[in-house]
């Protein structure tokens, strides 16, 4: 399958660690993604899950509702995320890799009580970037 992540809108530019993880991670491996946007970085890597032909659970935890920074009148306003549908438009991007990827629809928190301790093999933490946040994430997420 021929990549297609340089055509969502997105800020994205760690293809060669992703290469590196998917060669790396093995049939029944664990994937978590968090913080999608519209979906560049997962195209990339579901594609890429998709090429290997291994069986990989990649799950993406996003709540899709943007960041204040992304509302009208603000620097990265987004006329997506100032509509509501960034979720919509994140399924769209992501229909050539149907199958490869599990969206789960809830906050960054919400979704690490999901997982039990030491059970994933690889999480990408790329959600709220301001420091509260991202020390919550790292806390919540360095045990699974």
């Amino acid at each position: 399958m021929e990549h297609f992540y340089q055509n969502i809108h997105g800020w994205f530019n760690f293809e060669n660690i992703y290469r590196e993880i998917a060669a790396k991670l093995k049939d029944g491996d664990h994937y978590v993604e968090v913080g999608a946007w519209k979906g560049t970085s997962a195209a990339f890597l579901a594609t890429e899950i998709a090429n290997s032909g291994k069986k990989i659970q990649f799950d993406v935890v996003d709540t899709w509702l943007g960041s204040p920074e992304h509302q009208a009148g603000r620097e990265w306003a987004d006329q997506d995320a100032i509509d509501g549908r960034l979720f919509e438009v994140f399924t769209e991007n992501m229909k050539p890799v149907e199958g490869f990827y599990k969206p789960l629809r809830m906050t960054s928190l919400e979704a690490s009580l999901l997982y039990e301790d030491n059970s994933l093999d690889f999480v990408l933490l790329d959600a709220a970037h301001d420091k509260i946040n991202v020390s919550i994430d790292i806390k919540a997420w360095l045990p699974k």
